[in-house]
């Protein structure tokens, strides 16, 4: 039997502390958390009953306990930390090497108390705004952890127990000085309150698996019993000016200016807010062709962005316009061979919302060779489509679902997926066999060689989970495992290949990476804006980049970045 119990009232079971050998009756935990000296950041790790004890003694069993600097883009390495033992604090201190957003994290086995097995998994998340809490997701490294992200004035957190959402777990959440708030994680792993004030956000979570039996040194024990704790800086979103002044013994990082909306994205911003565009990444740019930038529905030419642009991912700092040819959304736009291949799309001839929709999909096809600047028109699609999707395997692009439209006329839904050999770029467009969906607003992709078609909303305009395989080897089509989530969640949804592995991410924003034999998703990292009908391209280390995209409250200009582990 597994369970989980209250963190706080755990000590009544059994202590963590010994004073006299005599189980102490308050309960200890260990905390990471980040401050400011001399105006230069540092990590603090120290054993407490709270994230403002930092005087108590530190467990000798704990003793050289390391301490990782985890970034957006993956890369973990070690802080450098002192012991530093004074009356008002005990801890082990290290000085982080920049103050960007960052995950400082650790886990430290306490050994054998009675019959138990005690295990810490600590993180503190380093950001200087409410809105970058989930940009470095997960922590692979961490068997269990709490995974926080902001939604306006509420703090969503997630448990996660070797990498899966943790249902019926017990946490207890303080805000700064105040009292502890008692939340139990839903069937997704998922518990949210509303803060109240401001400042360093402590949490508390543990589990306990009574299966867990083994030994240890020689000595056997009954369970296993592991603790996460989790503390971040929580800035007032209600106060204009960024909230009232931190009280002097938080560390709330005041010495960092409040990021601006570059200063939050991943990238330079787009020009414009843009959803439904193509983007594709070749030779070190990040290409967006298009899109939609008007309000959610209002499909018109002048809510069709006129704009071919690119910026130079490790460094850019500027948008470069590029010669742009039809103005669309819903298109599909893909790399090889570091040229730029745009797949057909959906164009509003209506010149304003004001006018009758005249909404016409197109089958064209075109080549964008960067360094002639200039466009070829190539073996049009066999079908024009619209709000389909695309990917690149090998040498074949394939294409898969969508619809036509054709002025005032219902869209006609496609059956058939087509194939292109971008090797004999003067060939024809190949009809895939018969497939088992009609689906559009979907996402392609790339799963061992296999073409993923991944989501959307079916003929029936019910929207789907649902992920087809295609072999291209056997020439059929099979099964992989649902998209998980609810409602939205396979709409409107990105994805993209890294080594053969399959990425996706949907509106409730969480990256998914499909398993190798495709029968379970895994949960890699966590977006801080959730959006839909965004892509998702490889930033070309080991890292995806979220563009664009839309939410309820309109379109998004900003970029994000998800490291991922190897």
């Amino acid at each position: 039997m597994t369970r989980a119990i209250h963190g706080l009232v755990f000590a009544t079971i059994f202590a963590l502390t010994i004073v006299g050998g005599v189980p102490h009756a308050d309960a200890h935990f260990l905390w990471l958390k980040s401050e400011s000296q001399a105006g230069k950041p540092q990590a603090v790790l120290f054993f407490g009953e709270s994230a403002q004890d930092e005087a108590h003694h530190f467990p000798d069993k704990l003793d050289g306990t390391k301490v990782w600097r985890r970034t957006a883009d993956g890369k973990r390495s070690e802080v450098a930390t002192t012991k530093v033992d004074t009356d008002d604090r005990v801890a082990y201190v290290g000085p982080l090497e920049d103050d960007d957003p960052c995950v400082l994290e650790t886990s430290a086995q306490y050994g054998l108390y009675s019959n138990w097995l005690l295990t810490y998994y600590v993180k503190h998340v380093h950001v200087a705004a409410n809105d970058q809490l989930a940009v470095e997701g997960p922590s692979p490294e961490l068997k269990m952890e709490i995974v926080p992200r902001a939604n306006d004035e509420e703090l969503e957190l997630t448990v996660l127990w070797e990498g899966k959402p943790r249902a019926d777990v017990d946490l207890s959440v303080t805000v700064a000085d105040g009292d502890a708030k008692k939340l139990t994680t839903d069937k997704n792993g998922k518990a949210s309150l509303k803060v109240e004030g401001e400042g360093l956000v402590a949490v508390v979570a543990n589990f306990v698996d009574e299966t867990a039996k083994g030994e240890l040194n020689g000595k056997p024990y009954a369970a296993t019993a592991s603790y996460a704790t989790l503390t971040l800086p929580w800035i007032c979103p209600c106060s204009e000016d960024g909230g009232p002044a931190a009280k002097d013994d938080q560390p709330t990082r005041p010495e960092s200016p409040a990021p601006t909306p570059a200063t939050q994205s991943a990238l330079p911003l787009l020009p414009e807010a843009v959803s439904s565009f193509g983007a594709a990444a070749a030779d070190g740019w990040l290409y967006v062709y298009s899109g939609h930038t008007g309000e959610e529905h209002a499909h018109s030419a002048a809510n069709q962005s006129q704009h071919f642009r690119r910026l130079l991912i490790d460094g850019g700092h500027e948008w470069e316009e590029l010669p742009t040819q039809t103005p669309l959304q819903g298109l599909a736009l893909v790399s090889y061979q570091g040229k730029l291949y745009r797949v057909g799309g959906m164009s509003a001839l209506n010149a304003t919302t004001k006018d009758k929709e005249d909404l016409h999909s197109t089958a064209e096809f075109a080549c964008y060779d960067p360094t002639r600047r200039a466009w070829t028109a190539l073996t049009r699609l066999p079908a024009a489509r619209s709000s389909h999707n695309a990917v690149v395997i090998g040498h074949t692009l394939y294409v898969v679902g969508g619809w036509k439209l054709d002025g005032e006329k219902a869209g006609e839904w496609l059956d058939r997926s087509v194939a292109f050999d971008l090797a004999s770029p003067n060939g024809d467009w190949q009809k895939l066999p018969e497939q088992p969906f009609q689906r559009r607003a979907l996402a392609a992709g790339e799963c061992h060689g296999k073409l993923a078609a991944i989501g959307g909303m079916d003929e029936d305009q019910v929207i789907s989970g649902r992920v087809d395989l295609f072999d291209p080897e056997t020439q059929k089509w099979s099964r992989a495992a649902d998209l998980p989530g609810e409602d939205m969640a396979g709409f409107g949804v990105a994805a993209c290949s890294i080594d053969g592995q399959l990425f996706v991410c949907g509106s409730e924003g969480i990256v998914y990476r499909l398993n190798d034999d495709g029968s379970k998703w895994d949960e890699v990292g966590r977006l801080a804006k959730p959006r839909f009908f965004h892509q998702l391209v490889p930033d070309g280390s080991r890292a995806l980049l979220v563009i664009g995209g839309a939410t309820e409250k309109g379109h998004l200009a900003d970029s994000e970045r998800i490291g991922l582990s190897r």
